[in-house]
């Protein structure tokens, strides 16, 4: 994977151009995916999962 070496995740642009800034820290983000991963293995409703860790990111 030559190419993996470029690819970074920055969002200073975002940031200074647009004024964005993440709702979630890291920390955040990766307990929700983590949850979003155990309900789809659980065979939870997955619709309902995304739309409340929608929610709870936009209320955030």
């Amino acid at each position: 994977m030559k190419e993996a070496s470029y690819l970074r995740l920055d969002s200073t642009k975002s940031m200074d151009r647009l004024g964005w800034h993440p709702r979630w820290n890291l920390e955040q983000g990766v307990v929700q995916t983590v949850e979003w991963h155990k309900a789809f293995l659980n065979s939870e409703d997955m619709q309902k999962v995304s739309m409340k860790q929608i929610s709870e990111y936009m209320q955030s």
